[in-house]
């Protein structure tokens, strides 16, 4: 085949920020009825290696930091699911979570609960720690649904536009960003499977006040 004209018919942008295009093609057939090569659907992985995270698959490896950490955190104004507006410059919590998700990413349906567990446990604790689960780009109504469905608790944020997403540097999800002291601490992306217990030291080290230096009487 081979396309000699395409046109857009229509164009159409969605509630969730998105577009739609109705495209016609105009199609002229070179060959056809021709045998192909067994070589053409052959898969050669290479020196490809199986990966765990979005860290590693990009060439961040365990002692390399994502580059948002150390950054002053972002502007983040949202509605929540039922939409009420937040805006995390009034919340006063002193570390606060932002777990970037969505409906159709299976990792996150995997991380999410876990996330939710390490709310819980802070609840318990009586740590001064605010969690949100930031869904992008999808409807209040999808979100609830499955928020509902799934007996999540977490307070979900509607990132409609994907803007405050890409603020933060989000490229892969599951993202989380850990916020104390209006900067960003810590980030973690994509599923690991030590993600409760690493991410319940992680908040203790971050609450935990650094002891003070000894001071030196003089002499």
């Amino acid at each position: 085949w081979l396309i000699t004209h395409a046109t857009v018919r229509h164009v159409q942008e969605t509630p969730a920020g998105s577009m739609t295009f109705l495209v016609t093609y105009d199609l002229t057939i070179l060959k056809h009825n021709q045998p192909l090569d067994d070589a053409m659907f052959a898969f050669d992985p290479g020196q490809a290696q199986p990966v765990r995270s979005i860290e590693a698959l990009v060439g961040l490896g365990a002692d390399q930091e994502h580059a948002m950490v150390g950054q002053p955190a972002p502007r983040v104004e949202l509605n929540f699911a039922d939409g009420k507006p937040y805006v995390m410059a009034n919340d006063p919590a002193k570390v606060i979570v932002l777990d970037f998700w969505a409906t159709w990413c299976g990792p996150c349906r995997e991380a999410l609960p876990k996330v939710q567990a390490v709310r819980d446990w802070a609840l318990q604790r009586k740590l001064d720690v605010a969690f949100y689960a930031v869904n992008l780009r999808e409807s209040p109504e999808r979100v609830q649904a499955f928020v509902e469905a799934g007996k999540l608790t977490m307070p979900v944020l509607i990132d409609a536009s994907g803007d405050v997403a890409r603020a933060y540097g989000v490229s892969g999800i599951p993202h989380t960003a850990i916020i104390a002291g209006g900067r960003i601490v810590a980030v973690h992306v994509g599923l690991k499977p030590d993600l409760e217990a690493a991410f319940r030291d992680e908040l203790l080290n971050i609450l935990t006040p650094l002891p003070e230096k000894p001071t030196t009487p003089a002499p």
